[in-house]
Order: C-alpha cells, then structure tokens, then sequence
C-alpha cells in the first residue's frame, strides 16, 4: 500500500473518528472501505441511478450521420451510426469475408468517433440476417473494435421471419462527447489530407492503424490543427465544402481523392503538416 495524505476539515474528521470507534476500526480502515464503496457506485451508476431529463432542456442537432444531445452544464451524449448492405458470404453479395467487413466497420466507427472527440461507452449491432450468421458476424465485430477502443457491444436485433440473401448489418455508437476541444476551421486554414482513400476491395492491412489515428486526432487538442474531420463515402470535396462553410469562407481545392469508409482524414490547419504524412489539397479562403 502507497501513503496518501488528505485534507479534511473538523466535520469530517469528528465523522470519521466516531464510524471508526463505532466499528473498531482505524481512520484509514474506514477511509478504504468508503472509497470501496463510491468507487463501485460510481461504476454501476446507471443501476443504481435512473436520472429523469427535462426535455425541454435538449439541444438537438445533426452533422451528417450523428445526432447531438446537449444536456447543459458540458454534457454532450452522441449517437452514430453505420451500415454496410450487400457485402460479405451470402449468396448475393459481393463476396468479401466476413473479417473484413467486421474489421472495416469497427475501424469506419473507431475513425469518426475519434475525430468528432467522442468518447464510445456503447456500440448496438443489429442485422437483417438470421441469427447463427449474426452471431457469427458479432463474435468477429466485438474482436476489431476491441483492437480499437473501449466499449460494450451488444447484439440488439437480428432477422429470423424471413429468409435473406444479402448480408445486412448496422451499428450504432453511443458516446460523450469531449466538449472542452474547439474543432473548428478557421479562414486561411490549409486543406490536407491523411490516410488512403479507398472505395473498394478494402484489405484490412489497408486500415489505418488506431496509434496513428490518434496521433492525427491529437493535433487539434495541441492545437497545431484548428479541425479534423472523417472522409465518408459522400467524398472529400464534400467535407471540405463543409469545413469551408463552418468556417465562414471559400474554398479552394486543387484536387479531389474521392470518398471512402473513413479511412482518411481531411485536417485543416495553418501549420506545414507534410511531416505528419498528410498531403495538403487546397485552402479555405
């Protein structure tokens, strides 16, 4: 055991000092057990409290496929989501292992999450297959995102009515959102880009590598990048319009990569970022 020293003022210290000679123990006894005892409330706070929201209370709002709740004193909870149809071992699909797509969809989630500054505490799989190859999906699913992050998963729904030819599956993340990051674009920001755009045939070795997304990601709390955004299949130039308009001002692209399953990363900053592998694609004017 490690000494620690506390302060406490004479209530307390007289509180202490009476529940110890009630329960024949010492100071520091009574002390451990209490700390025992909040700890656990605090990790099954949601069994032990079900707090009611005012609804009016809700800021609501939307950015692409995220809803916001913002419940006042810098709470934000945030809900995602993503869907993938049409791929994997069914007999119509577009025949791609079901690791893969486990593995690209637990890394599209990883992706977004972080560059909205989300912190995931829960990740809900559903699927429009029956449920031997949900199961099967799930177990592979739970393994990438635990590669990835920290988060329960659970398997909500799945298709057991009717027969199914195509795989189906769609995840929601819910998470708090880190409100004390500014990830906003400013006028004379540059464009980069970070990561590989890929549409298809996505390999998992292709996948960027978490230490690495977090590396980029960190760049906005350092405040060496002013706002970092996920490259969806809508495209690059898309979120760069976005970014422009969030910022209040033009853009200027000099090429657009294209779109893919957020395995890149659109970064805006006035800093020179060539030596964080990205490359720069245009400007906000």
């Amino acid at each position: 055991m490690k000494p620690v020293a506390i302060r406490l003022n004479d209530e307390f210290v007289k509180k202490l000092d009476e529940v110890a000679q009630r329960t024949l123990s010492s100071r520091s006894e009574v002390i451990r057990s209490a700390l025992s005892v909040y700890f656990a409330l605090l990790d099954n706070i949601g069994f032990y409290f079900k707090p009611s929201l005012p609804i009016k209370n809700i800021d609501l709002y939307f950015d692409r496929n995220v809803a916001y709740f913002d419940l006042g004193n810098f709470v934000s909870v945030a809900a995602m989501s993503v869907t993938y149809g049409g791929v994997g071992e069914k007999d119509s699909d577009d025949k791609i292992q079901l690791e893969v797509v486990a593995e690209v969809m637990a890394s599209q989630l990883f992706v977004e999450s972080s560059c909205r500054f989300v912190n995931p505490l829960v990740i809900l799989l559903s699927t429009g297959n029956d449920f031997e190859y949900s199961l099967k999906f799930f177990n592979l699913f739970k393994k990438a995102v635990e590669k990835r992050m920290s988060s329960k998963i659970f398997l909500v729904g799945h298709e057991d009515v009717f027969s199914t030819f195509q795989s189906f599956f769609s995840a929601t993340l819910i998470g708090t959102r880190d409100l004390s990051v500014k990830n906003t674009p400013e006028r004379g920001d540059n464009i980069y880009l970070w990561g590989k755009v890929l549409k298809k045939r996505i390999l998992i070795e292709d996948l960027p590598k978490p230490s690495e997304v977090v590396k980029i990601v960190g760049l906005v709390k350092s405040g060496i990048a002013s706002a970092v955004f996920p490259v969806k299949i809508d495209g690059f130039a898309q979120v760069a319009s976005y970014a422009a308009s969030l910022a209040g001002g033009k853009l200027r692209l000099y090429q657009d990569p294209g779109g893919c399953p957020a395995t890149a990363i659109l970064i805006c900053s006035k800093n020179d970022l060539s030596n964080y592998g990205c490359e720069k694609l245009g400007e906000i004017l």
